[in-house]
């Protein structure tokens, strides 16, 4: 069997723990097709999102022009929730060895330099979360997000830090203007520290009324449920396309992650019901890869 670049498995095995988290634990052999099509392709799981988007705000136009479009998804939106993450990072590391026990390593800034960029890095590292939670808690970052449990990281940190300099790092602050350069930056750190674990607070709250989980539902967004088969169709017309590109350019690429995602499916406890004769990809037209209907 062809060999599988990691990069795919990788992919494969993140959209599987995506699909349980929505799906009971049956599965049928198209969905490890569908999850193999997606692997095999780092622009599919994006394409299909925007086709299904698409679809969901023209009926909801023809039904009310008046109803606001579904709210896309950054280009990025990841890249910006690990920039988000980082620059809280960025204000504390030049400071990590300020005031150890052996200082024997210089912090890059002493504390009056460093405090007051920390805690706007900090401010704006939180301010770009909040930003970013509409979509987090859709599960809409990245296959189906995280869960907001991930702020009290960096919630804690930023609360904890600034306790952290006071006792072990300000004691040769002589400088009262030193003093309020420390106590506005700490301030402002404590305060970002305060809105992290605020965003805690609200997404838990979505996240216990399931709408992390609301990206596996393709009828999401949609006003009027009678409109459902008009998104289906025109998923249906997505994966018929992407399907056939697939199996133009690497159909064993396709048969190996199929029977890869089949093997990961068995192994995490899901059973796939296999009808006698039932193909993987192989002989399998591209008008047959359609949206499973809910």
């Amino acid at each position: 069997m062809r060999r599988i670049p990691a990069r795919t498995r990788f992919r494969l095995m993140i959209l599987i723990q995506e699909w349980m988290q929505g799906h009971s634990r049956d599965a049928e052999v198209g969905d490890a097709r569908r999850l193999a099509l997606v692997a095999l392709s780092s622009t599919a799981y994006r394409d299909r999102e925007r086709a299904r988007v698409a679809a969901v705000d023209e009926a909801n136009r023809r039904r009310d022009p008046s109803i606001e479009p579904i709210r896309p998804v950054p280009r990025g939106a990841l890249t910006l929730t690990f920039v988000g993450f980082l620059l809280g990072a960025a204000g504390i590391v030049p400071l990590l060895n300020q005031g150890t026990i052996t200082r024997r390593s210089a912090p890059l800034f002493s504390a009056e330099e460093w405090m007051i960029p920390a805690g706007m890095l900090a401010l704006i590292s939180i301010a770009l979360l909040a930003w970013l939670e509409p979509l987090r808690a859709r599960g809409r970052i990245y296959h189906g997000g995280w869960e907001a449990a991930g702020y009290l990281v960096p919630g804690s940190i930023l609360v904890g830090f600034p306790i952290y300099q006071a006792v072990f790092a300000l004691d040769d602050i002589r400088d009262p203007e030193g003093w309020t350069r420390v106590i506005a930056g700490s301030l402002m750190m404590c305060g970002a520290g305060v809105w992290a674990i605020l965003l805690w607070r609200r997404g838990r709250a979505s996240d216990a009324a399931g709408l992390l989980l609301e990206h596996h539902d393709p009828l999401a967004g949609l006003t009027r449920r009678t409109d459902a088969e008009e998104i289906y169709v025109a998923l249906d017309a997505w994966w018929e396309r992407e399907a056939q590109r697939q199996l133009d350019a690497r159909p064993e690429s396709l048969e190996a992650a199929a029977a890869l995602a089949l093997e990961w499916l068995a192994n995490n406890g899901v059973r796939v019901r296999l009808k006698k004769g039932t193909a993987l990809t192989r002989g399998v037209p591209a008008a047959r890869w359609r949206e499973p209907r809910g």
